[in-house]
């Protein structure tokens, strides 16, 4: 092979040309490689995601595909905001706020109330609620929570004659912010087996939030239905150890060897909080299983349990496993354990200042809401202290303090 240089001509090695198709075909793939590893997210596994709103997933049909697995909180009843952890939506600081000096707790009320969703009419606010999806969706909860007079009756109407993705919008709210008042029709959209599950399975979180023995009858009622959605029954299950139905363990006993392994899980766990015997063996299993929301619901169970077994399984999943949901949900059981073995007041309320410096969101959010629950005094003194930090237990503790003065003024009245 020749090339002609002008003023002769000279022989080029077929050698070099290969070498050189060779290195550019490689130097290719290297960029290839690159932009697939680096520049866009990697494929994750089937289980790990990200689930659809549920609205997208309902779509124009109003039918889920089979695959759909909408999670909105724990098996002990612990809301999200949109389907994921609720540490997952930072809220907006503000500088009053963020401001150590001034009281948190009213700086936050006042922005709150004088910001847009503290000022727009309640239906538009009520609307915005349903509509909207992203990281505001905290501010528009609390301004809905802090404005309960006005709001109250459009949520119970809305309750009794809105549209599916209504109900399951607001039902989500009242999860996070439990009304009383909502009691009715919470129960008639859980007893209705017409409604669609997304709205049947807000309403038993509300309900679960409510602690109210009155949902006993509605949730044996699920319990026997022939023909209900799994989810549906799982919450079921759940609400019914949250209240303390002993009425409900013969028919939670069913579903113990239930073909689905979170209905499973769910009768597991309730029998457990509710004192009763259950078999660890599949409990230990699911601790290994694939399925990342399996494992964290194990872990829920385990910390229930005694025995040094469990103590190590727990132990293992907080330090290894590669999900942070799952380590946070081990670690969470773990203090729990401690919990409900110390002997004073004194000792549990030192568990939850360390748990609240654990540096894990799952488990500083299960203390906060055990401190604004049950300890009294004491508790929201601790919780005041929170308050004036910007982390997400100071952020969650200062939405508590400052709706438990809205719970407080209902309770007067």
């Amino acid at each position: 092979m020749t090339e002609n240089r002008g003023c002769g001509t000279a022989r080029v090695n077929p050698v070099s040309i290969f070498g050189v198709v060779l290195c550019a075909v490689l130097l290719a793939g290297i960029a290839s490689l690159y932009k697939r590893n680096f520049n866009t997210p990697a494929k994750r596994p089937r289980t790990h995601q990200r689930r659809m709103p549920a609205q997208k997933a309902v779509g124009e049909t109003g039918k889920l595909p089979p695959s759909y697995k909408e999670r909105s909180g724990t098996l002990a009843g612990e809301p999200s905001v949109s389907g994921r952890d609720i540490a997952e939506q930072p809220r907006r600081e503000s500088p009053v706020e963020s401001d150590p000096q001034d009281d948190p707790v009213e700086g936050l009320r006042q922005s709150t109330l004088a910001g847009q969703y503290g000022t727009m009419p309640i239906e538009q606010l009520v609307r915005v609620l349903v509509d909207h999806e992203g990281p505001e969706i905290r501010d528009i909860l609390l301004a809905l929570g802090l404005r309960k007079d006005e709001a109250l009756p459009v949520v119970k109407e809305r309750l009794r004659s809105g549209e599916m993705y209504e109900k399951y919008k607001i039902g989500k709210f009242l999860a996070f912010h439990p009304w009383p008042e909502a009691l009715p029709e919470l129960l008639e959209i859980a007893a209705n087996h017409g409604e669609h599950w997304l709205a049947r399975m807000q309403a038993l979180y509300g309900l679960a939030a409510l602690g109210d023995p009155q949902a006993g009858p509605v949730l044996l009622s699920i319990l026997d239905e022939a023909d209900c959605a799994p989810v549906v029954q799982q919450l079921a299950i759940c609400t019914a150890a949250r209240i303390g139905s002993r009425d409900a363990v013969r028919s939670i006993r069913r579903f113990e060897k239930h073909d689905n392994v979170h209905v499973q899980l769910s009768a597991l766990w309730a029998l457990a909080q509710l004192g009763e015997p259950i078999d660890q063996e599949p409990i230990l299993r699911a601790a290994h299983d694939e399925d990342y929301i399996v494992r964290q619901e194990a872990c829920e169970i385990l910390s229930l349990l005694d025995g040094d077994q469990i103590t190590l399984a727990l132990e293992s999943l907080a330090k290894e496993d590669f999900n942070q949901s799952v380590r946070g949900a081990a670690q969470r059981g773990l203090f729990d354990r401690k919990l409900r073995k110390a002997g004073s007041f004194e000792e549990r309320l030192a568990i939850l200042q360390n748990a609240l410096s654990s540096g894990h969101t799952d488990v500083s959010s299960w203390a906060v809401a055990l401190l604004s629950k049950d300890y009294g005094p004491a508790g929201k003194e601790l919780l005041r202290s929170v308050a004036v930090g910007n982390d997400w237990a100071a952020v969650r503790a200062r939405e508590l303090l400052l709706l438990e003065t809205v719970n407080t003024k209902d309770r007067e009245h």
